[in-house]
């Protein structure tokens, strides 16, 4: 059992990488991964801590638990959350989120109380969604628009001058756009 445990460990270690922009090949299909330290909450509420290994395109997460040193995979269905650090120091990181749409995780970047907006991790599908209560809505349609553009910055703005015919210049950053849609959708509920 501690030799399971002990190749397991280098298994993960080996792949683990130094920086938030490496990427490691993975699995036979050649999906890209990368292990970051971070932790998963379940729906049972167990929370596992260690080096997760992260990819968009998997429905299951490996965790090696540092607690015990045994790696867990946990499925997205029974994930509430999953943080993973962009760096070592644990100053940035990132919350993976399961909100059962479209069966992949999808990355929080604003929430204040029932409305939030959502990234999507994999290349297919909304780039981003705007949960409410009440319903769920797309801002823009196609990776195209963020992808030769750089950001998601343009399209933002004419989506806020679309739903709340509000006409905004420029954002000191991207996180102040998100931001101030998840305000706007609060004052609508």
């Amino acid at each position: 059992m501690v030799l399971l445990a002990l190749v397991a460990i280098e298994t993960l270690h080996a792949q683990e990488v130094q920086t938030s922009m490496q990427r490691i090949p993975y699995g036979w299909l050649g999906h890209v991964t990368a292990v970051h330290q971070g932790y998963i909450v379940t729906n049972q509420n167990d929370t596992l801590t260690g080096s997760i290994r992260i990819s968009p395109s998997l429905n299951d997460y490996p965790v090696l638990d540092s607690a015990t040193h045994v790696v867990r995979s946990v499925d997205l269905k029974n994930i509430i959350v999953m943080r993973v650090y962009d760096d070592s120091s644990k100053q940035t990181f990132k919350d993976w989120v399961n909100i059962n749409y479209k069966s992949r995780p999808w990355i929080l970047l604003a929430k204040k109380n029932g409305v939030a907006l959502y990234e999507n991790t994999r290349l297919y599908g909304p780039p981003l969604v705007l949960v409410t209560p009440y319903k769920r809505i797309i801002p823009f349609r196609t990776w195209g628009v963020a992808l030769h553009r750089g950001g998601y910055d343009g399209a933002l703005r004419r989506f806020i001058y679309r739903r709340y015919k509000i006409y905004v210049a420029n954002f000191d950053s991207i996180g102040n756009v998100f931001t101030y849609i998840v305000d706007k959708e609060n004052l609508n509920i």
